[in-house]
């Protein structure tokens, strides 16, 4: 039976949704990536290359079969309704494909072990929920972002699963916003309705979902065979394996720069030596490998840096050049 997994980006993210399938490929022999393509670019990229073990959906062919989907489209930003399509993505493979589990993941997320492992500690239960486990100076945001993040989800092809993802659906196509209004954030407060239920399985593997808003809380440790073990600072130096990093708001701008994390949030030293400089690279091998710089279009979504100073930028927040981090453990 095999593992099939979900994602959703539009074109300027296509060089990080290779590296998660990469990552993927890597570790699960039994994986097949959907991915659900929110422009033409992206679909006629990926059809293009005919990659195996990806299958390619337009979001049109999802939006045909549920029309409140482009209403809600009218009025929302490009990103709030890429949030709002996530439970709609799932709902759609569960229901055309032969699947009996799917598992929506961040495009921007890396795996440095096996998700299988993940997927078996379900069982009996419905759905999974990651919390965030903000670390102690980013804890404030917990209240109005959500205790847990939309970034690994597993729903199946049963009952129970489905009611949980049928209510999620109608809640992100009536409201779906990057704002803090009424008790709700985007479609990530509506998570916290589960935790109550018997059949939702709340990981407290800390191994999960690390993230800038949660780094500063460990310790990184590189094992002989190239995986990473965590030790957990703040809950009695506990020690977990790295399942996947969240590369969230790392952001590729001209001028030879790039910022780790665009909230400003500090990222541990060890963190951008082992874990960033590795992604930047590959990410540099993803575009040759998938021929992403032929065509002149922006597949890696670069930015332009308005500033022609980067010095008073460096390191204290989390900017830094390009070719240095390339350069790092040559």
């Amino acid at each position: 039976m095999k593992n099939i997994y979900c994602t959703l980006f539009n074109h300027k993210y296509l060089s990080r949704g290779l590296a998660l399938f990469e990552s993927l490929q890597r570790l699960d022999d039994k994986m097949e990536l959907y991915i659900v393509a929110m422009d033409d670019l992206a679909y006629s990229k990926l059809t293009a290359e005919q990659i195996p073990h990806i299958v390619v959906i337009s979001i049109s062919d999802i939006e045909k079969e549920a029309p409140e989907m482009l209403v809600a489209k009218g009025n929302r930003s490009a990103a709030e309704y890429c949030w709002t399509c996530t439970p709609c993505v799932i709902h759609y493979i569960l229901h055309h494909y032969n699947c009996d589990m799917c598992t929506y993941l961040d495009a921007d997320i890396y795996f440095y072990q096996n998700p299988d492992l993940l997927l078996d500690q379900l069982k009996e239960y419905s759905t999974m929920l990651v919390p965030h486990r903000f670390s102690e100076k980013e804890r404030h945001t917990e209240a109005p972002c959500g205790k847990y993040c939309v970034e690994f989800v597993p729903f199946k092809k049963e009952t129970k699963s489905l009611e949980i993802l049928e209510h999620w659906r109608e809640q992100c196509l009536e409201w779906c916003y990057n704002r803090f209004e009424n008790g709700k954030f985007g479609d990530q407060k509506y998570l916290e309705e589960w935790e109550q239920r018997d059949d939702v399985y709340i990981t407290e593997d800390h191994g999960l979902g690390v993230a800038p808003w949660n780094a500063g809380r460990f310790d990184l440790i590189k094992n002989r065979d190239d995986s990473y073990d965590l030790i957990d600072l703040e809950n009695n130096m506990k020690r977990y394996s790295l399942f996947f990093y969240h590369y969230s708001l790392f952001k590729i701008f001209d001028k030879d720069v790039v910022c780790l994390d665009h909230a400003n949030r500090m990222i541990p030293d060890k963190f951008r030596e082992e874990l960033y400089v590795s992604y930047l690279k590959l990410l540099k091998k993803i575009n040759i490998k998938y021929h992403l710089t032929d065509d002149g279009i922006d597949y890696n979504s670069i930015e332009h840096f308005r500033s022609d100073d980067l010095d008073h930028l460096m390191h204290d927040r989390g900017y830094f050049r390009r070719s240095v981090l390339l350069a790092e453990r040559e």
